[in-house]
């Protein structure tokens, strides 16, 4: 099972982020399975404390150009 998001679309990429998490992390509990990244490597809490600054950084990058997360403008951009 893979869970993902697409950054540039998100209107709340910090949010949907840790939904994601908590959603993956609730997932894997009750399968009894593991929560990997694109390399196959577990995930623990500083990949993802360091995944949400990225997530925060690039989102605070976009607006400072004006353009809004989840925007139209950014769907189109990518």
């Amino acid at each position: 099972l893979t869970l993902f998001m697409r950054l540039p679309t998100a209107s709340k990429p910090a949010d949907v982020y840790k939904d994601m998490i908590e959603t993956a992390t609730k997932l894997a509990k009750r399968i009894n399975c593991i929560i990997v990244d694109q390399e196959t490597r577990p995930v623990n809490d500083n990949m993802i404390m360091s995944q949400t600054k990225m997530i925060v950084k690039m989102s605070n990058r976009k607006d400072s150009l004006g353009i809004a997360a989840g925007s139209d403008q950014a769907k189109r951009l990518f």
